[in-house]
């Protein structure tokens, strides 16, 4: 597991995947991403499966450490959590 990238997903979950989102099972899982600096419990599945998708399909360094300091902000002002 990685710090960042898409939360491993559960195999209840793979099962629905489109084609297109079976695109997540290609990296390996991370504990933040995205989804969880933008809310996670506040998004609809398919929503947090497209910004996982886009993450891979962008990912760079840069925005790694662009993640890591907005997990940090959504940690501390518990953003999403329920």
């Amino acid at each position: 597991m990685s710090i960042i990238g898409p939360h491993p997903p559960l195999p209840r979950e793979v099962v629905l995947y489109t084609p297109e989102q079976m695109d997540r099972l290609l990296v390996k899982g991370g504990l933040s991403c995205i989804c969880q600096t933008e809310g996670r419990s506040d998004m609809e599945f398919d929503k947090w499966v497209e910004g996982d998708i886009h993450y891979i399909k962008t990912r760079s360094i840069g925005l790694d450490l662009k993640l890591m300091v907005k997990t940090v902000g959504a940690v501390i002002m518990r953003k999403g959590a329920k």
